[in-house]
């Protein structure tokens, strides 16, 4: 994730949850907590990776044209089904990010809780908070600031492939690297419609620029010229205005 902020706050709470439940706990309970917090400690200062794509159910917002465009770009629109398909068969999870700070503080609770359970029985707590530590990763990759809540956000979440360097790529941008994971939308894992690659798009939506109707006309072209299958190329509703 490009801002590691997102995931440092979902840990921090996950820490005080952690902090609250020490109270009143078994001994056995008591000691997986702890070690539950220091192994959230070690995620925090190792800023372990957490791979994800994002998406929106904002088809057209001007706030995210602002944001992601400057002089021009496009939206695709994915059908949910395939982008489900993706997810199953590459070992991503697909979900909508939480912005209110009441239903992450639950479904903490209720992730502690269920682990609290298993330590009950479990052989080796030291192995069940490492476990427990990775497995909130996922969750914490779930959770957003409410103040980015108008982008109602969803997420193509890795749930492999942390531990396994070889397949981290790398890109540049101005003043550093930026790791990241490939989704394989190739024919061998999406199918064909009207002998045409189906990748899952929906919509392309061409967003505000100085000259729409080139912008429409190069989208077009490319889609046609890499056999890639569409429903339909939009040009926004959303007024261009130059900087």
């Amino acid at each position: 994730m490009n801002d590691n902020q997102e995931i440092l706050h979902a840990l921090e709470l996950c820490q005080e949850v952690c902090r609250s439940m020490v109270k009143g706990a078994s001994d056995r309970e008591r000691e997986f907590l702890e070690k539950l917090f220091n192994e959230l400690h070690f995620q925090k200062t190792n800023q372990t990776h957490v791979f994800t794509v994002s998406f929106s159910e904002s088809r057209d917002q001007l706030s995210q044209w602002r944001a992601y465009t400057r002089n021009g770009g496009y939206a695709l629109a994915f059908k949910g089904g395939a982008l489900s398909h993706v997810a199953n068969g590459q070992g991503y999870l697909i979900a909508k990010c939480i912005y209110e700070e009441t239903l992450k503080k639950e479904l903490i609770n209720e992730f502690i809780s269920n682990k609290l359970h298993e330590s009950t029985t479990a052989p080796d707590i030291d192995l069940l908070a490492v476990i427990a530590a990775n497995d909130f990763l996922i969750i914490a990759a779930m959770m957003k600031h409410q103040g980015f809540s108008e982008e109602k956000e969803w997420r193509l979440i890795s749930t492999t492939s942390r531990d396994d360097p070889s397949q981290i790529k790398y890109r540049s941008v101005a003043r550093y690297l930026i790791p990241y994971l490939e989704v394989s939308v190739s024919p061998k894992v999406m199918p064909r419609i009207d002998s045409r690659r189906f990748i899952g798009i929906d919509e392309v939506l061409v967003g505000p620029a100085p000259e729409p109707e080139l912008s429409w006309r190069s989208c077009m072209q490319l889609l046609i010229d890499r056999d890639i299958y569409f429903e339909q190329i939009t040009p926004s509703g959303t007024p261009y205005r130059a900087n």
